[in-house]
């Protein structure tokens, strides 16, 4: 579950920063992949609404699966902390 969860928060991370990068903007990736003619195929108001939505959904999805691996990963471990189980050895020091 938590292999499940982590590769699909990685495709999400990785849509969320192409949708970042395509955003409108001076000389953004947008306008060098076709964004300033992409009127024509997204409507009227061009792709910039529709580029703002997804971008908001992957924020959505981002933290949705951010929460469930978190979640997943506290149920699955044990709660004993780690430090606990260290053991108190003395620290040697190098001689000059």
């Amino acid at each position: 579950m938590k292999t499940i969860i982590l590769v699909l928060h990685v495709i999400v991370s990785l849509m969320l920063i192409f949708l970042v990068v395509l955003q409108a903007g001076k000389d953004s990736i947008g306008t060098v992949l076709g964004g300033s003619n992409a009127g024509t195929i997204f409507g009227g108001s061009g792709a910039n609404k529709t580029i703002t939505k997804l971008t908001a959904w992957f924020v959505l999805f981002f933290f949705i699966t951010s929460l469930a691996y978190t979640y997943v990963v506290y149920k699955s471990e044990e709660k004993e902390s780690v430090i606990i189980n260290i053991e108190n050895t003395p620290i040697k020091e190098e001689q000059s």
